[in-house]
């Protein structure tokens, strides 16, 4: 994904089975990906997600940073975390849709 000319990620929503959910596991996963993604000098992390529950990593509503949703969503579902000091605007390109399948172990 590309916004102002540079590479950025988009963390996939974060799904986690019922029976595992609130132990903490989802915060150690989002965690876990921000501190990987900040060693590979990405300046900005968006994810499409609950605010109440990206939040308590610094996420805040894109257009708070003057970006726009390239989705018809409500905005305040669409959330940045700069980690960088520098300024973005516009709409974010995405050069191609990805597919996951992964096995679940219950």
């Amino acid at each position: 994904m590309a916004l102002n000319n540079e590479t950025i990620l988009v963390l996939a929503p974060i799904a986690i089975s019922e029976k595992c959910q609130n132990n903490g596991l989802e915060t150690l996963l989002i965690n876990y990906s921000i501190n990987e993604i900040k060693k590979l000098n990405y300046p900005l992390i968006l994810v499409l997600g609950d605010p109440k529950f990206y939040k308590k990593f610094n996420f805040l509503e894109v257009l708070l940073f003057n970006i726009n949703s390239p989705f018809n969503v409500d905005p305040k579902y669409f959330l940045a975390l700069k980690l960088v000091n520098k300024d973005f605007s516009g709409t974010p390109i995405f050069y191609s849709l990805f597919i996951l399948k992964l096995n679940v172990i219950e």
